[in-house]
């Protein structure tokens, strides 16, 4: 299995459920989206290329109105001297995509070089408190749509919804009153299954991570548009600060106990019955003050890929490999990328410069200036494997730093500013 195909198929998806519920001001529906494609993909397209293609799609007058749409609002043009041809105007050379969690409208303009493309990505901060008075929900029902693309078909089932309950009660007991009160707010069907996130389609991510000195220091490397991009601090159980995803699972987090826990794709293409990875480091740091507690709690715990998790607190920092074939395994130091066990295969280095980046960082230590730089900062965008943050986790102080080139955005509990910050990520250091 490649990650590229997976995450192509779940993109394909999602914009063919949800490019319906993109926003009105822009005037730019599914069907219009379409005339896009198609002008794109056939040189000196006319009005007949466009209506013959989309033919099965939509009704002569919808195309006819779609046609005239992407004219008026600037997104293609009449080229002298054809007047009946369309192609899209001048730099625009990337139309709206989806990105999980929200629509995205963007006339992206080609900012590469010989070696790194560039993405411009917009990354949110969200307070949701408990969850029980509506900010959660407001965030979670817009995402609903897309995040409901991962259920598994056996989630799908009562007896798949059953026993994902069933092991979510057994395995995160403390959780369960959370889980109850975000299905309530979630209001959705399949929604409660959903959120125990033991029912869902696995993920691969790129990735590489470093803790060392009460600091955790990490890039996540994966598509720019299947990255929710949410920074979310909650207090479902206590304070917590982390990357979202999956409505309320975690890329990365701190708690206010001085933990951080961050994770990183294992590299081997398994999948078990079991967790999600970021519903366990949700709860690792819902539950969990030091590392040895966390490891203690995530040795029971069923993970349904492999994954490498790193665990950073005032006196340690370790690294440990899970997942559904191999009992929890704590690595030869604190640091981590795509790999669990050597040799590495050739082709899977090749494709991830898993083993070239894990020496990277081990040289560099918790250097942030290293993480924005070649070979760890990553521009493979288009196989999912670009770095769209890297995050710095000062769990003792309770801060924490999302940093792309050039720019950084501060978080902390005793500060956590609401917002959203647009950035530019494949411009390396």
């Amino acid at each position: 299995m490649k990650p590229i195909g997976y995450w192509l198929n779940r993109t394909d998806k999602a914009l063919t459920a949800h490019m319906n519920g993109m926003p009105a001001d822009f005037g730019l529906t599914r069907t219009a989206w379409q005339v896009l494609n198609v002008v794109d993909d056939t040189p000196e397209a006319g009005d007949a290329d466009v209506h013959a293609a989309l033919a099965a799609n939509a009704d002569a007058p919808a195309r006819t109105a779609a046609v005239a749409t992407v004219l008026a609002d600037g997104w293609t043009t009449r080229p002298a001297p054809a007047p009946g041809r369309l192609a899209l105007s001048s730099g625009v050379v990337n139309y709206p995509r989806i990105s999980l969690g929200r629509p995205r409208l963007t006339r992206c303009r080609t900012r590469g070089t010989a070696t790194m493309s560039q993405h411009e990505m917009t990354f949110r901060a969200i307070d949701v408190g408990d969850g029980g008075d509506g900010r959660w929900a407001a965030h979670a029902q817009a995402l609903w749509p897309l995040a409901e693309e991962w259920m598994s078909e056996e989630g799908r089932s009562p007896e798949g919804a059953d026993r994902a309950r069933k092991l979510f009660e057994a395995h995160m007991p403390e959780l369960v009153p959370v889980l109850d009160r975000l299905a309530r707010r979630l209001d959705r069907p399949g929604g409660g299954t959903f959120l125990t996130l033991a029912a869902v389609r696995p993920f691969f991510s790129g990735c590489t991570q470093i803790g060392g000195s009460g600091t955790l220091l990490r890039n996540y490397d994966f598509s720019p548009d299947a990255c929710e991009g949410t920074v979310v601090s909650s207090r479902f159980l206590r304070p917590v600060i982390g990357m979202q995803e999956a409505l309320w699972g975690l890329l990365d987090g701190m708690n206010d106990a001085g933990l951080a826990v961050s994770l990183t794709f294992g590299g081997r293409f398994v999948h078990g019955p079991g967790f999600s990875i970021v519903i366990v480091l949700r709860y690792l740091l819902e539950t969990c003050d030091t590392v040895d507690e966390a490891i203690g709690r995530l040795r029971s715990i069923p993970i349904a890929i492999p994954q490498n998790v790193t665990l950073v607190d005032s006196r340690r920092a370790v690294t440990v490999f899970v997942g559904p074939d191999i009992p929890l395994t704590v690595a030869s130091d604190a640091c981590a990328a795509n790999h669990q066990h050597l040799p590495v295969p050739d082709e899977q280095e090749r494709f991830s410069r898993t083993r070239e980046r894990l020496s990277a960082v081990r040289a560099a230590g918790t250097d942030v200036v290293a993480m924005l730089r070649p070979p760890l900062y990553q521009s493979a965008y288009e196989e999912g494997l670009g770095t769209v943050y890297t995050a710095h986790y000062r769990p003792r102080e309770g801060r924490v730093s999302y940093v792309w080139p050039g720019e950084s955005w501060e978080q902390s509990f005793d500060d956590f500013a609401v917002g959203s910050r647009t950035v530019t990520a494949g411009r390396a250091g």
